[in-house]
C-alpha cells in the first residue's frame, strides 16, 4: 500500500469510532469473549445491538459490524473494475510503445516491427503458451529465490515460445493472453513490495508466479472471485506468521508449495488441496493466538484495579493539561482516544520494517493502550501521550478495517 493511501486510509480510519470486539483475531476480526458469552454469533460477529463488554476495557462496547455478504459483494466489485483498469492500462501502453507494458506480445527481431505490423502476425494459442510455461516450470523447480526474483519473465516466454512452437516467421502473444500475463506479473511485482509480508512468506510465494499464469489463463475467475483456489494459496500465506515456531509452519508450507510447482497442470482443484493444509496450520496459529490474548487480557484486569487509585489523581493532571496544549496536539490525542480494542496498527517505531499489531486493551480513562502480536503475545504498552506522537510522526499507522487482501491489494 503506497504511503499516499495508507495516510488516507488512517485519516479515515481515525475519523469515527472503530467497531471493537470483546477480544480481536489475529487478524483483526471479532475473535471471541470470555466474559460476554452468548452476545455474538458462531464466529464473535455480534447480530444485534451493542454488548456492553466488562472489565478493562475502558466502557468500550462492541458494536454489530457490516454484513458479510456486503463485504463480499463490493470485494468482487472491486476486483473486477482493478482488472479492467490494469486490462485497459497494459492496452494503452501496448499502443504507443511504452516501457513497462507487461509480457511483450512480441520477441526477438519482431520487437523492432511497426506495431501494425506486429498485430499482423500469427497468434500463438493458449493451449501453446500453457505448454511452455509447464515446461518454464520444470526448470525453475530448483531455482533459489533469488533467481526468479531477477528473471525477465518477458523475454524468457518469448524465447522459450519460439523454440517450441515458432513457425517459418514470427508470431505474437495474443492481447487477451499478454493482459492476463502481464497482470500476473505486475501482482507479483507488488508483493515482493508489499511491506507488510515478512520476507521469508515472499520467498515462497515468488515460487507460484508461473503455476499462477497458468491458473489465470485457463480461469478468468481468478481475476474476479476471492473464493478462487489459487488466490487463497496466496491469501492464505499471507496471514502466516513466521514468529510461531518456523521448522513446523515451513514442515506444511514447502512441501505443499513443491507439489503444486511439480505437479500442477491443468487441475486447478490441486489449489484447493493446499488451501485445506494451510486452513488447519491457521487454525492451529489462531487458537495459540487467543490462548494468549486471553492471558494478556487477564493480567491488564488485574492491573487496572491495583492502579486505580492513583489514575484518579492522573487524571486530573491529565486534564489540566489537556487544557493548555495546541489545538493540533489536542487532535491527536483525540485520534488516539477514538482506537477500540481490535484495531490492527503498522508499527515501524524502533525498527524499519512495519510490524502488525492488535491493539488488545485500553485502559479506563485512556490510561494505557497494550498493543499484542500475531502470536497474542503483548509486544508495547503506550500511554495516550506516546501512542498519539507515534500516530502523528506515522510510526503507527491504523489499518482500515475492510482491509483488502494480499492479493487484492497487489491487483
Amino acid at each position: 500500500m503506497a504511503a499516499a493511501s495508507v495516510g488516507r486510509a488512517q485519516a479515515a480510519a481515525v475519523a469515527s469510532p472503530v467497531p471493537a470486539a470483546p477480544i480481536p483475531g489475529r487478524d483483526g476480526s471479532p475473535g471471541f469473549s470470555p466474559t460476554a458469552a452468548g452476545s455474538a454469533a458462531p464466529g464473535g460477529v455480534p447480530t444485534s445491538a451493542p454488548v456492553s463488554t466488562p472489565g478493562g476495557y475502558g466502557g468500550v462496547s462492541a458494536m454489530p459490524r457490516p454484513s458479510v455478504g456486503l463485504v463480499a459483494d463490493h470485494g468482487h466489485e472491486i476486483m473486477q473494475a482493478a482488472y479492467l483498469a490494469a486490462q485497459t492500462i497494459l492496452g494503452l501502453q501496448r499502443q504507443v510503445g511504452a516501457a513497462g507494458a507487461g509480457i511483450p506480445i512480441v520477441g526477438g527481431a519482431a520487437a523492432a516491427m511497426e506495431p501494425a505490423a506486429q498485430q499482423a502476425l500469427p497468434v500463438y494459442q493458449t493451449g501453446q503458451i500453457i505448454d511452455t510455461l509447464s515446461a518454464l516450470q520444470r526448470q525453475e523447480q530448483s531455482q533459489p529465490p533469488a533467481e526468479l526474483l531477477s528473471l525477465d519473465r518477458g523475454a524468457q516466454l518469448q524465447s522459450a515460445l519460439s523454440q517450441r512452437h515458432g513457425g517459418a516467421g514470427p508470431m505474437r502473444i495474443g492481447e487477451r493472453e499478454a493482459d492476463v500475463l502481464g497482470v500476473i506479473a505486475q501482482m507479483f511485482d507488488a508483493i515482493g513490495q508489499d511491506e507488510l509480508l515478512p520476507e521469508r512468506v515472499k520467498e515462497r510465494m515468488i515460487r507460484l508466479h508461473t503455476p499462477l499464469q497458468k491458473v489465470a489463463l485457463l480461469d478468468d475467475a481468478f481475476f474476479l472471485e476471492d473464493s478462487h483456489p489459487a488466490r487463497q494459496v496466496l491469501n492464505q500465506m499471507a496471514r502466516l506468521e513466521t514468529g510461531f515456531d518456523d521448522e513446523a509452519t515451513w514442515a506444511v508450507v514447502d512441501p505443499a508449495i513443491q507439489r503444486l510447482v511439480k505437479e500442477f497442470d491443468q487441475d486447478v482443484g490441486m489449489f484447493k488441496q493446499v488451501v485445506d493444509e494451510l486452513d488447519e496450520l491457521l487454525h492451529q496459529q489462531t487458537e495459540v493466538y487467543e490462548e494468549n490474548l486471553t492471558a494478556v487480557v487477564a493480567a491488564c484486569e488485574d492491573q487496572q484495579a491495583f492502579i486505580k487509585s492513583r489514575e484518579k489523581a492522573e487524571a486530573s493532571r491529565r486534564k489540566a493539561e489537556d487544557r493548555g496544549v495546541p489545538e493540533e496536539w489536542r487532535e491527536w490525542l483525540n485520534r488516539a482516544r477514538r482506537l477500540k480494542p481490535g484495531a490492527a496498527v503498522a508499527m515501524t517505531a524502533g525498527s524499519g520494517q512495519p510490524r502488525r499489531l492488535t491493539l488488545a486493551w485500553v485502559g479506563e480513562d485512556y490510561s494505557s493502550f497494550v498493543f499484542v502480536d500475531a502470536k497474542g503475545k503483548k509486544v508495547a504498552t503506550l500511554t495516550l501521550q506516546e501512542l498519539a506522537m507515534h500516530l502523528r510522526r506515522g510510526s503507527i499507522i491504523v489499518l482500515p478495517e475492510s482491509e483488502l487482501s494480499v492479493v487484492d491489494r497487489a491487483l
